[in-house]
């Protein structure tokens, strides 16, 4: 399990029906993957706990 999931299931462990606070961290999560897919074009660097597929 990747660091983002684990920090997704964290975040969201406690919301329970609360929606608004579930959509806020999906959003959160999708900034921090578009920070990562930057830094992998940039500077090639892999996130921790990703699994990269053989072409």
């Amino acid at each position: 399990m990747s660091a983002l999931t684990q920090w997704f299931n964290q975040r969201t462990q406690g919301t329970g029906p609360n929606r608004r606070a579930r959509r806020i961290t999906i959003v959160a999560v999708a900034r921090r993957l578009a920070i990562a897919l930057w830094r992998y074009l940039k500077d090639g660097v892999i996130p921790k706990g990703a699994q990269l597929k053989p072409a």
